[in-house]
């Protein structure tokens, strides 16, 4: 599925079913985040993609990716990685406990340049 929004969202098929109730809360904090981030940076946030963490050693691992997909100048690649996680984190107070559990131990950020 993917949105029309811009950046396009994509949410991998096998997610979909999964994407509800707090993992939605997370994901628009986390897209919201990735904006203003890229935004700050002076990057362009050109996709974001919602898939699993695949492990060929662990079966059965329920972990998501979000992979933000970004142009602009490579060097702000920690920075912005840093602002999108640090951001996310602070906003956590403001999220339901189980999307503060979500980020801390079911999902990572991943910025694919």
């Amino acid at each position: 599925m993917q949105t029309r929004e811009k950046p396009p969202i994509v949410v991998a098929p096998e997610v979909e079913p999964l994407m509800k109730g707090h993992l939605l809360e997370l994901r628009d904090v986390l897209v919201d985040q990735s904006k203003r981030s890229a935004i700050r940076f002076g990057l362009t946030l050109d996709q974001i993609l919602i898939r699993k963490f695949y492990d060929p050693c662990e079966e059965g691992d329920d972990r998501l990716i979000f992979e933000l997909c970004v142009s602009g100048d490579e060097s702000k690649i920690d920075e912005f990685w840093d602002s999108v996680v640090n951001n996310t984190d602070e906003h956590g107070t403001k999220m339901s406990k189980k999307a503060r559990v979500a980020f801390d131990e079911v999902v990572s950020v991943f910025v694919h340049w």
